[in-house]
């Protein structure tokens, strides 16, 4: 979850962060890659999981506002 403390709403994205060297199929999944939180509001973000295998499992994202130039 995110909130918006700010006086004006923005737009936030969501980038996977790949690691060129696993070939194998994402387990992670961003159901909301890109969205809009208003002033003063609260927006849910949602990742999926699915392991293929038992293990130790990690994926790195991004949190993007591209309007202010934030990473």
């Amino acid at each position: 979850m995110a909130v918006n403390p700010t006086g004006i709403g923005y737009e936030f994205e969501w980038r996977e962060v790949v690691d060129d060297s696993k070939k194998n199929k994402p387990l992670f999944k961003c159901l909301s890659p890109k969205g809009l939180i208003l002033s003063g509001k609260k927006s849910e973000m949602v990742f999926e999981y699915l392991p293929n295998n038992v293990g130790e499992h990690e994926s790195q994202w991004l949190f993007l506002i591209p309007s202010q130039n934030i990473v």
